[in-house]
C-alpha cells in the first residue's frame, strides 16, 4: 500500500478552475440581467416618448 504524496495535490488546481468558472458564469448572468433591464428600460421610454 503506497503512502499519500504531500507534495502531490491534484484537487487544488481543480477547485480553482470550478471557482474560476464559476465566478465568470456569475458575471456572465449578471450581463445578461443588466442587458435586459437596461434594454426593456429603453422600450418602455420608446413605447412613451417615441409617438
Amino acid at each position: 500500500m503506497q503512502r499519500p504524496d504531500p507534495n502531490h495535490r491534484s484537487s487544488g488546481a481543480k477547485a480553482i478552475a470550478i471557482d474560476e468558472r464559476a465566478k465568470y458564469v456569475r458575471y456572465r448572468l449578471y450581463m445578461l440581467i443588466t442587458l435586459l433591464i437596461s434594454s426593456g428600460f429603453a422600450l418602455g421610454l420608446h413605447l412613451i416618448f417615441g409617438r
